[in-house]
């Protein structure tokens, strides 16, 4: 990832918005500027750009204070960032969450908001605007996550710093969050569920197979099963003897049975005979009505054809009295309509004339609806001219309080001005006396320094003579037995010389007073280093400085002469507090002119619209006297007589209704005579067209009755003479009474059909049980009470047998049963067993497996920190080249091989000394020493991280300051060894070291104000 351009605005300490183009700064550049001016600042928004966090612990509860307070409350603040990626170039913008007041008054943050975009040349395709969509495209194309790209790509020198002095415990942390072991440690804990559940498994096998043992001992499965087998097949063999005891038993019963079923069915037809045999006179009457119903049947077509005849005769005789009534009505209708024919006349020319008012007072209505609009138009002028004077003498109001503030510009920018110069006077005093400081401590460690030194070359001095006159004792310390004294040449030494016990003593000395200029040189490069920091500092300090008169920096020089660090401290706070309160009352003076400028902007407005106001109110007042003269005219020419058409009315709702009223009233009489026309022609109409309708039809109806006449009487013949002819003859004396008969058997016509299958049944039954009844005579043999006898003794014999059959098969039941339940607890065992060595062989596999990765082994190193200090030896490789280069070939960096504790062996770093041949931890490192060491380190991790993983493109670095504690040679070292990795990378630093200046030409300067930073870009 190359970032492109990073655009801010209202972020932090910048107000408005700030631009950097990163192209034209080159592969390396500075980032430089006052303590708190907003260098870090910048990177910030670049991992806030790609990640919406913030670097570091800072992380998400942070994220509101990137809202510069410089600006308003509901002003825009957002980062966009292009960058370069794979040869593509993207586009993200984030807007930071703005508070709002909510409806019910309380306080809301708006969702932060975000957007990604492909950029080919002047096209921008969009990506996405879901946050979370965003934010894993983001990381998908980077290949790094926030913790990683802030500490691989923003490389701060402090935290790797402290890595450097932790212990292995806090070291391991740091590091799993910098390489990928998350694998490794699911593995682990895989294993040990794994584990733990086999345990688990062989446990309850374990108990299943010891519960098993107790019920069912499993040496003496095979003879119980032998046993059970045996005692199932005799009583198998006795069950079938039993059934076919009971099988022939039962044959025997079935057959006497059949022979005494004969008997029962022959009493059971000679019963039923009899019984159909009572039914015989019951049998003749259905006989007799069936003769009678059928007869009747074949005279019911005359009787329908007599009476239909009857009917229709009637109904013609009806048909003809109600025309007859009907002509009557209309002749009197049609008379009552000729007495009010000039009624109807009249009403005819008197619709013409209605019509003539109702087209006035339409007129009339328009015209009072016009003056109704015209005098609400005026009054909405007036009020608005009230409004608008109203809102000129709002903001009127609202600028006077204003105006004042704005006149104090002059003394507020001189004031500010004189706070300002005293801070930067007070800040580089307060550095000038710690100079002085400095400058005592150095000379007073030197001179420590000196007199260590001195001390010790007067204990060595001292050894050395002891050794010329002590040379006995050292030629004694080489003699070994059996080899020969260079003096005296003997092969045995009883008696070597000895030493002088002051010579111990002085040894000791020694080692002591070497430690003591040890520890008086460091104090003394660490006070040398700090003077170097402070001189930079004051450097900075005086540049700050210049932006003022040449007096004025005399003076100040003149003050730090013989200025001390307690006077200036609280003076320094004085001026402190006055610049902060000068800026403050500068933003209130800002904030002011804003408002007046858009004060004055806003009422222009109501200004312009009261001018507009003025014209279209007296082209209104006309309208409405236009209109008012107008519908005068038009009530004038309604007649009087007609309901409220004199009535004037003041009030335009008044003259609109009274207008309507009388259109309602004219249109309500034009319809009433319309209506009333209407009805009485079409009454006249139907009343001609029924009369004639109504004769024609009184002709056909004479015609038609004398018709049915004819009919009627040639029906009754034919049915008298049909009647006459039958069976009913003899049922009665008269005619009349007779048809009543014949219509009385109809009724039961729908049972002619069941009359005839009863008796065709009864016939055919009394031949069927006259035959069965000497079939089954023939049949019998035998007597019925020996056949009952025997019958009895088989049902006793079948009984016990079946008795005996149940105790069998019970007792074959449950020995098969036992049977079954020896088999399956015998496999049962057997399964468990097999189950068991399974379950044991694969347990000791994973036991060994997870003793191997959770530290039970004989290095006793769990795998998570073994992968670790591979990672770690890794980086350890690439930094000591580079520590090596940077210190001249005197430091080298190596991981410790001595054991750690708790699973963090090999997690250890320590610096090799070329100067003293001796290793030493990390944390006695100086501050310069310390720096060298962490950009190494930090360089190392990006090199492996990009080792390791193809798919991450590091083009870029950015390192957060530690330069001030470097000398001027290691700070060159540094930066040759920065400028030969970077290639095609942008690298960036960050830090306030003036020295730097001239060694980088590309930069960015960050310039602090009273009223937020601004960014100075200068190209190399």
């Amino acid at each position: 990832m190359k970032p492109l351009k990073l655009t801010i605005k209202n972020i932090a300490s910048f107000t408005g918005e700030h631009a950097i183009d990163f192209s034209l700064l080159g592969n390396m550049f500075l980032i430089c500027g006052k303590t708190g001016s907003g260098k870090t600042t910048v990177l910030d928004s670049l991992t806030y750009a790609l990640y919406g966090s913030l670097p570091g612990s800072r992380r998400q509860n942070e994220i509101r204070s990137l809202r510069s307070d410089f600006c308003g409350p509901q002003e825009e603040c957002y980062v966009e960032l292009d960058f370069m990626l794979n040869g593509k170039t993207y586009r993200v913008r984030r807007t930071l969450p703005v508070d709002r007041i909510t409806r019910n008054g309380t306080v809301a943050a708006n969702a932060e908001e975000v957007e990604l975009y492909r950029l080919d040349g002047t096209e921008a395709e969009l990506m996405s605007r879901q946050k979370s969509e965003a934010d894993s495209l983001i990381q998908s194309l980077i290949s790094l996550s926030a913790d990683e790209f802030s500490r691989i790509i923003l490389l701060p020198q402090g935290d790797f710093a402290e890595f450097l002095r932790q212990k292995s415990s806090e070291r391991k942390i740091v590091l799993s969050k910098l390489f990928p072991i998350e694998r490794f440690t699911r593995t682990a804990e895989r294993l040990k569920e794994k584990r733990n559940s086999l345990s688990s498994m062989l446990e309850e096998v374990m108990g299943n197979l010891q519960r098993l043992e107790q019920a069912f001992p499993g040496s003496q499965a095979g003879e119980r099963i032998r046993e059970y087998e045996n005692e199932a097949e005799k009583a198998s063999k006795k069950c079938e003897e039993l059934r076919a005891l009971l099988f022939d038993i039962q044959t025997e019963s079935r057959g006497l049975e059949e022979k005494i079923g004969l008997h029962g069915d022959y009493e059971a037809a000679v019963k039923e005979l009899e019984k159909l045999l009572s039914q015989a006179d019951e049998q003749k009457a259905d006989e007799e009505n069936l003769s009678q119903l059928r007869e009747a049947v074949r005279i019911e077509p005359f009787l329908d054809a007599a009476e239909q005849a009857q009917a229709k005769r009637n109904r013609i005789q009806k048909d003809s009295a109600d025309v007859q009534s009907q002509l009557e009505n209309l002749a009197r209708i049609k008379t009552d309509s000729e007495s009010r024919r000039d009624e109807y006349e009249r009403f005819r020319e008197r619709i013409p004339e209605l019509s003539s008012l109702i087209q006035n007072a339409q007129l009339a209505l328009g015209a009072a609806e016009e003056l109704r609009t015209a005098e609400q138009r005026l009054c909405g002028i007036e009020n608005g001219i009230q409004n608008e004077s109203a809102a000129i003498q709002s903001i009127n109001e609202k600028l006077e309080p204003l105006q004042k503030i704005a006149q104090n510009e002059d003394s507020l920018r001189e004031a500010g001005e004189a706070a300002e110069r005293e801070l930067f006077a007070t800040e580089y005093l307060h550095l000038k006396a710690l100079e002085k400081d400095a400058h005592k401590t150095e000379s007073d460690l030197q001179k420590t320094a000196e007199n260590a030194r001195i001390i010790l070359n007067g204990f060595s001095e001292e050894r050395e003579n002891i050794r010329k006159t002590s040379g006995a004792y050292f030629l004694a310390q080489n003699l070994e037995e059996g080899k020969p004294c260079p003096v005296c040449g003997s092969l045995h030494h009883p008696h070597p010389a000895e030493s002088e016990k002051q010579t111990l003593g002085l040894e000791e000395k020694i080692r002591t007073q070497q430690n003591l200029c040890e520890q008086a040189e460091r104090s003394l490069r660490k006070a040398q280093d700090d003077k170097k920091e402070l001189q930079g500092r004051i450097a900075q300090s005086r540049e700050n400085l210049a932006r003022f008169t040449e007096d004025f920096i005399a003076e100040c020089e003149k003050e730090a002469e013989n200025i001390d660090t307690a006077s200036v401290a609280e003076r320094q706070k004085t001026a402190r507090r006055e610049r902060e309160k000068q800026a403050a009352a500068y933003t209130e003076f800002e904030k002011a002119c804003a408002l007046i400028r858009e004060y004055e902007a806003a009422l222009k407005i109501p200004q312009e619209k009261l001018r507009e106001l003025e014209k279209d109110k007296a082209a209104a007042q006309a309208a409405f006297e236009h209109g008012q003269r107008q519908l005068a005219d038009l009530l004038s020419r309604i007649p009087a007589d007609i309901p409220q058409s004199g009535q004037a009315a003041a009030e335009a709702e008044q003259r609109a209704q009274t207008v309507q009223n009388i259109l309602t009233s004219l249109r309500g009489e034009r319809e009433r005579l319309e209506n009333a026309v209407r009805a009485y022609d079409e009454q006249r109409t139907r009343t001609e067209k029924a009369i004639a309708e109504l004769t024609g039809k009184e002709a056909v109806l004479k015609s038609e009755l004398n018709s049915s006449e004819k009919e009627n009487d040639s029906c009754r013949t034919t049915l008298y003479e049909a009647v006459e002819n039958s069976v009913f003859v003899s049922a009665a004396r008269d005619i009349t009474e007779r048809i009543e008969r014949i219509r009385a058997v109809l009724q039961n016509k729908a049972y002619i059909n069941e009359l005839e299958r009863k008796i065709e049944n009864y016939k055919t039954e009394k031949q069927r049980l006259e035959i069965l009844c000497g079939e089954k005579k023939a049949l019998l043999s035998g007597s019925l009470e020996e056949m009952q006898a025997a019958r009895e003794r088989l049902s006793l014999q079948k009984n016990e047998t079946e008795k005996d059959l149940g105790e069998s098969e019970n007792a074959l039941a449950d020995i098969r049963t036992k049977l079954s339940d020896a088999k399956a607890k015998a496999g049962e065992y057997e399964h468990l067993e097999k189950r068991r060595k399974e379950l044991f062989a694969e347990l000791a596999d994973y036991e060994k497996i997870y003793n191997a990765v959770s530290g039970k082994n004989p290095k006793k190193i769990q795998l998570e920190s073994w992968i670790l200090q591979m990672y770690l030896e890794e980086v350890c490789l690439y930094a000591a080249k580079r520590l090596e280069r940077i210190s001249d070939g005197r430091y080298t960096m190596y991981v410790k091989d001595a054991d750690g504790g708790r699973g963090y062996r090999g997690l250890d770093l320590e610096i090799y000394d070329s100067y003293t041949g001796k290793r030493r931890a990390c944390s006695t490192l100086s501050g310069g020493e310390t720096f060298m060491a962490s950009i190494s380190l930090a360089l190392a991790v990006s090199d492996t991280v990009q080792a390791k993983n193809g798919g991450v493109q590091l083009d870029s670095l950015f390192i957060d300051e530690g330069f001030g504690s470097l000398d001027d040679t290691a700070l060159e070292k540094a930066l040759s060894v920065l400028d030969e990795i970077r290639g095609s990378r942008c690298i960036g630093l960050v830090s306030h070291v003036a020295s730097l200046k001239t060694r980088i030409g590309a930069r960015l300067e960050i310039e602090k104000g009273l009223t937020g930073s601004r960014i100075k870009t200068v190209q190399g």
